[in-house]
């Protein structure tokens, strides 16, 4: 899959161009297959706590799953960022959340390719706050993350607006499916659907 990524997209994709590679490699490797499997995780029950601190409301907790597969989770000021793939003495890990106010739901959403027993990648949903009274209109973005093996490699591959794009979940596992193995974090950017100035002011990066 990687040769086919490398000749779709180059060493440094520009905007659009990675968004037609996904199908051109979805296209090139059908015989890749994947399953979902999911895990609903409370981080006060199912997680150890790493830090905490009142003031500001931040915490840091390490949770564990499919396979064992650790995850970050670090909270400040409300708002959340999730690493996958590594653990606590991997050093500083890379801070991807959104801008304004947010949580992540509980249920995490692993991939895998058939026969595997370590996932590749995770879809989560995010509430991303738009102030409204009753959160009636609130944003709903699944965040597609790759599952990486140093805080460098771990990072978001995509995101969709759950609100906006029909068969919002089938995108996401595409998205997954195609790049999230050969995703290089610092190189490459990742996939915004619909790809527009509203979703990509709300990300923090």
């Amino acid at each position: 899959m990687q040769s086919v990524l490398v000749r779709a997209i180059g060493r440094r994709p520009g905007k659009g161009t990675l968004v037609a590679a996904i199908f051109l490699v979805a296209a090139a490797c059908p015989s890749e297959a994947a399953e979902s499997r999911y895990q609903t995780i409370d981080t006060a029950t199912d997680c150890e706590l790493l830090s905490e601190q009142l003031e500001g409301g931040s915490s840091s907790f390490l949770c564990d799953g499919p396979a064992e597969t650790p995850f970050i989770e670090d909270h400040g000021d409300l708002r959340t960022s999730v690493a996958y793939g590594i653990d606590e003495t991997q050093g500083e890990r890379n801070w991807e959340s959104f801008t304004p106010f947010n949580f992540p739901r509980p249920t995490i959403e692993w991939r895998f390719r058939d026969g595997s027993s370590e996932p590749f990648a995770t879809i989560r949903r995010w509430s991303v706050e738009t102030g409204s009274e009753d959160g009636a209109r609130d944003w709903s973005i699944l965040v597609v993350s790759r599952i990486g093996e140093t805080p460098q490699t771990a990072c978001t591959v995509g995101y969709i607006d759950a609100r906006r794009i029909e068969n919002a979940n089938v995108m996401a596992r595409i998205i997954a499916d195609a790049i999230a193995e050969d995703f290089h974090c610092r190189d490459y950017p990742p996939i915004y659907r619909p790809d527009d100035r509203q979703l990509r002011a709300i990300v923090s990066r």
